[in-house]
């Protein structure tokens, strides 16, 4: 154990200076926070010098280098143009004031004269530059602007105050002299709720009755102090009809009344012993929000705020005495919009718009406190010391010791002071009023207020089980359980100097990665680690698995970064891999993630506010969830925090309630109390349209915009122009970056399409028609326009898509379908003769085919008939005497007898062949085959019969190797039919022979040739079609039916081939067959 003292100033003296700084302060300040616009967002320059808001919701902003019109999303810039178009355009680019009449005029006073705003045009009109103008070729500085109800302009100049009727087309000069010379330089003017115009110049403050024209000076003091000789810069009115006016030296002016009604000032002077008094420097503006407060913007001294009941002065925006800024800004102008935002416009700094419910959220990005300030941002945990003092450990800077009053910051680190590790992760308070400091890389370190001492445990000098410590959380009995990083759970007793190690070898910790140690209840500790829930039992000093039910097993192996125990029914988990909730009595679990609404699945830190609302810190945001409403409400750096990632377990809910949430980039406090929901329904226009990419402007050739396109109601364009871009924007500038919007084209879109932050959309080749374009929008709150906004859309059909078109193409299209028609029925007609023509020959070829088939039947019912004829005979004289034939007989007998079996079977045969090829079941399975094979087996089958005749059959195909492609038993029938009627014809002791023709790739001829009879060439064409051939007996009286050649005709032609004869009368015939012998005959077709 190590002790080492503080050196330099101690931790004591700190807390008791800051608590003394406490007690003379008012109260806690509210803090503002802002969003700044600047030239990087589009703005023409950094040097605002006026800012207003129209009707319509643009807010309009005026520049030392033009005026600007912003819609929450984009700047558009006028500046002057000085071309021969110059009289559109601004006078110059140094604008000075603007103000807008009840009919949204906006008018504009720039260093040279005045101008406003023509919707029709988008541009301006220049009255110096308009020849019929009474203000035509006259040089006006329009340093400030008013308009009464009848659309009349005051204008503040050089030169006096001039009064302008547009309507009238005339001026009066006002407060001229006796010479008709003008004797002040006006620098503003003012209208009240009575209609009297207020005016201030170096002559202090004046009021002018509108209707008398008499004017009174109010120059003298509630104490008849003379303020004649001060330089009245603003002038504006609160809502109890008070007017103020900021003076250029003498502080704040109110006008009020004595006892005698007279009108005296009351004055607001810097005080340097009141740190709540207003600025010693120059007061540039005012502005007067929803709450009746009054904005004081004072030059190179930042912006001040008098509380509506008018008692002190807040400063902010000053380097002095504002903790968020680290420069002073000089308040240039001030204007509060209708959401009661209050934009601040500087000099050299652009735009800062402090939101309304801006103050809920804030953020310490740079921790000011003078040399002692702390300049590392990464905030790992928080502690109270009490109710003026936040203690914040840093990674890598310390110690912080935040004065809650002031906002400043007293920083101790390793340079600075005795404190032995920059590196802090956790801070706890023992039970003897100790602090105790969690180190990465030093142990446990102990510091004492009595002795404002540091005392060190590492692994060196005690026996902690590891220097690197993630969390510190105070035990049951004056102990404390310490996460380590790597060797499970420690338990010190101080008093003792007494530790405990609970890890993976001697206890059922999962692992020894521990991050966080929560109370879970009087006798129990939640143990979260990088491998699930653990629950630490110090009675028993046992650890126990809490994945182990198995209603929560989905927290086995959770990396765990924070617990959260609401109550004995109810925990919370943040984990890397989302939000766990259950209640550990029953088991009964919950998971959220990013598709419940978490705004990111890394859940770091756990806190429940006053409400009874939850917030979890994650690695993408923060969020609050309303568990009765099961709702989730996101906030991001765009809502003022540090940024959106948070560190783990650094949370904190102080005294006063409000939360506290260290991040990457600071720490950001949350003020439940003022976190209000924006209600006000946004206004949404459209900003902007495009053509083919291209801005649209009303009034130029070809567009269809005759006003800008947020002040029309409908707009037409032909179909050549229908690839179409409208921007649109909500006006809400509290959070412009989460305003929503959504839309919808009916006819043609069928239902809203949401489209978040982004503000446009194209619509391509919209066809001719009317449609309407609807959008809206939402605030940062979620709030929508319902209603929205809408525009009519027409596209206009090219003259060949008009409606006269339409309709005389559809007088001629009748006429054409009249007259086809006619051309059609006459057609029918025709078609309907030849059809008749086609039925009575199909009819005739019917019949002709079922005379064949009759005839074919016939035939065959013939020639089957014969040979059992001959075999009834002859069983019968056999059965009857074939005891009295001798051998000789009894041969010749057995012979016809066995030749009339034979023609029996070979028709029989030839008939169940042609039945199954007309049914189509026969099977046909061509192959590659050796031509020679089937020759030898088919002369072998037919050998029997030649010979009987004495007839030689002979193959005189020599080449023995030829394949063909065939089904085998098909081309055998084949040879065997077309062999049987070559012997059946041929003469006895004739011959018949195997022939060859042409071989190629494909195909080869091959022929069966006989000496017989031959055939009569009336008769060859009949040959192989059924029912007209005529059947021939051969040359010993064969008998054959024709189905032979039938199938054979059949056969080849499945094989794609080709049968044919070639006959004298008398000289014997030869049938040619042409065979496939390649696979590629039957791919091709």
């Amino acid at each position: 154990m190590m002790i080492v003292e503080q050196g330099y100033i101690g931790i004591i003296g700190v807390i008791l200076i800051f608590s003394f700084q406490i007690n003379f302060a008012f109260a806690q300040p509210d803090y503002l926070p802002l969003n700044n616009l600047g030239t990087d967002e589009g703005l023409s320059s950094s040097i605002i010098t006026c800012i207003n808001q129209d009707q319509n919701g643009f807010i309009w902003i005026g520049t030392r280098k033009g005026l600007n019109r912003f819609d929450g999303n984009r700047f558009k810039v006028y500046q002057k143009d000085d071309s021969e178009a110059g009289k559109n355009s601004l006078p110059d680019d140094l604008v000075l004031a603007l103000c807008l009449d009840n009919n949204n005029r906006l008018y504009v006073g720039t260093n040279d004269g005045l101008s406003f705003y023509d919707p029709e045009l988008d541009k301006f009109h220049n009255f110096k530059s308009d020849s019929t103008s009474c203000l035509f070729d006259i040089t006006i500085q329009a340093r400030a602007l008013a308009v009464d109800n009848n659309g009349s302009v005051y204008i503040a100049c050089t030169d006096g105050i001039i009064y302008f009727d547009p309507k009238k087309n005339i001026i009066q000069h006002l407060l001229a002299n006796e010479n008709g010379k003008n004797r002040l330089v006006i620098d503003d003017v003012y209208l009240d709720s009575d209609r009297r115009l207020w005016f201030g110049s170096a002559s202090g403050l004046a009021v002018l009755n509108t209707k008398t024209k008499e004017i009174k000076q109010v120059i003298k003091g509630e104490n008849n102090e003379d303020y004649s000789n001060v330089r009245i810069n603003k002038i504006i009115e609160d809502h109890s009809g008070t007017i103020w006016a900021a003076s250029y030296s003498q502080g704040l002016f109110k006008v009020l009344l004595n006892d005698d009604g007279e009108e005296r000032l009351r004055n607001f002077k810097h005080d340097p012993n009141d740190p709540a008094s207003i600025s010693t420097n120059r007061l540039l503006s005012l502005a007067v929000d929803k709450n009746n407060n009054l904005w004081v913007g004072a030059e190179n001294d930042g912006i001040y705020c008098l509380d509506k009941n008018r008692e002190r002065f807040e400063h902010y925006l000053s380097s002095k005495t504002d903790p968020l800024v680290t420069k002073t800004y000089s308040g240039e102008c001030l204007f509060i919009d209708k959401s009661n935002n209050l934009w601040i416009g500087t000099y050299s700094n652009g735009i800062q718009i402090a939101p309304e419910n801006g103050g809920a959220i804030i953020s310490f990005s740079q921790f000011k406190g003078g040399d002692l300030s702390n300049t590392n941002n990464m905030v790992n945990a928080f502690f109270e010391m009490n109710d003026s003092i936040i203690v914040l450990a840093t990674d890598g800077g310390g110690v912080n010791i935040m004065n809650k009053g002031t906002g400043s910051f007293t920083n101790f680190n390793t340079t600075n002071s005795n404190l032995p590790n920059d590196y802090v992760l956790s801070i706890a308070k023992g039970e003897d009023g100790d602090i105790w400091l969690a180190t990465w890389g030093s142990g446990l370190v102990r510091y004492n207020e009595n002795s404002d001492k540091f005392t060190v445990y590492n692994t060196t000098n005690s026996s902690i089980p590891d220097n690197n410590l993630h969390h510190i959380c105070r035990g049951n009995q004056s102990d404390l359980l310490i996460a380590t990083f790597s060797a499970g759970v420690a338990r010190f007793f101080p008093k003792e100097n007494k530790w405990e190690v609970f890890n993976t070898g001697n206890s059922d910790l999962s692992v020894n990665n521990v991050n966080v140690i929560r109370r879970a209840g009087e006798e129990s500790f939640f143990v979260g680690t990088n491998s699930g829930l653990m629950r630490f039992y110090p009675e028993n000093n046992t650890i126990e698995d809490c994945a182990l039910k198995k209603e929560i097993e989905t927290l086995s192996t959770v990396h765990i970064y924070d617990v959260f125990v609401e109550n004995p029914t109810s925990v919370w988990v943040g984990s890397l891999s989302g939000l766990y909730h259950f209640n550990p009595k029953t088991g009964d679990n919950k998971t959220y993630t990013v598709n419940d609404g978490l705004p990111n699945n890394t859940v770091n830190g756990i806190v429940k506010d006053p409400e009874g609302l939850l917030w979890f810190s994650t690695s993408g945001g923060l969020c609050r969830y309303n568990v009765n409403q099961d709702k989730f409400d996101c906030f991001y750096s765009d809502d003022g925090l540090q940024s959106n990632e948070f560190r783990p377990r650094s949370v904190l809910i102080d005294s006063d309630n409000n939360l506290y949430f260290g991040g990457i980039n600071g720490f950001s406090i949350i003020y439940p109390e003022k976190l209000k929901k924006n209600l006000q329904i946004p206004l949404v226009k459209f900003t902007e349209l495009e053509i083919f990419n291209k801005v649209v402007y009303p009034n130029e050739p070809g567009s269809p915009l005759n006003r800008i396109i947020s002040e029309v109601d409908e707009i037409k364009l032909p179909e050549k122009k229908a690839v179409l871009t409208f921007h649109f924007s909500v006006l809400d500038y509290a959070s412009p970056a989460k305003n929503q919007h959504a839309y919808m084209l009916e006819n043609f879109d069928e239902e809203w399409i949401y489209c978040g932050s982004r503000r446009q959309t194209t619509y391509t080749n919209l066809d001719p028609g009317k449609y309407i374009l609807r959008v809206k929008g939402a605030n940062g709150d979620g709030v929508w326009n319902e209603a929205g906004i809408a525009l009519k859309i027409t596209i206009i059909p090219p003259w060949w898509k008009s409606w006269w078109f339409m309709l005389i193409l559809f007088v001629v299209c009748v006429g054409i379908f009249l007259f086809v028609n006619h051309l059609r029925i006459k057609s029918l007609e025709q078609q309907k003769q030849k059809l008749e023509l086609a039925v009575a020959k199909r009819t005739n070829e019917l019949a002709e085919l079922n005379a064949t088939k009759d005839k074919l039947f016939s035939i065959i019912a013939h020639d089957l008939r014969n040979p059992f004829n001959v075999i009834l005979g002859y069983t019968d004289v056999l059965i009857e005497g074939y005891h009295k034939f001798d051998k000789k007989m009894m041969d010749q007998i057995l012979e016809n007898l066995k030749t009339a079996g034979d023609n029996a079977f070979t028709l029989l045969e030839n008939l169940l062949n042609w039945s199954r090829s007309q049914r189509g079941v026969i099977e046909f399975s061509p192959k590659s085959i050796l031509l020679d094979d089937v020759i030898a087996v088919a002369l072998f089958e037919i050998e029997a019969v030649a010979e009987k005749k004495g007839i030689t059959i002979e193959n005189h195909i020599q080449d023995n190797s030829i394949r063909v492609f065939a089904d085998y038993n098909m081309l055998l029938l084949i040879f065997r039919n077309l062999l049987t009627n070559a012997v059946k014809f041929s003469d006895p002791r004739g011959t018949v022979s195997f022939v060859s023709g042409e071989l190629n790739r494909n195909f080869i001829t091959l022929g069966i040739q006989d000496g017989g009879i031959g055939i009569d060439p009336t008769k060859m064409k009949f040959l192989f079609q059924p029912g007209k051939q005529e059947t021939m007996q051969g040359t010993k009286g064969e008998k054959g039916s024709g189905l032979g050649l039938m199938l054979c005709k059949e056969f080849i032609e499945k094989h794609h081939g080709k049968i044919w004869v070639e006959s004298m009368p008398g000289e014997g015939s030869v049938f040619w067959i042409k065979v496939p012998t390649s696979s590629m005959v039957f791919d091709k077709l």
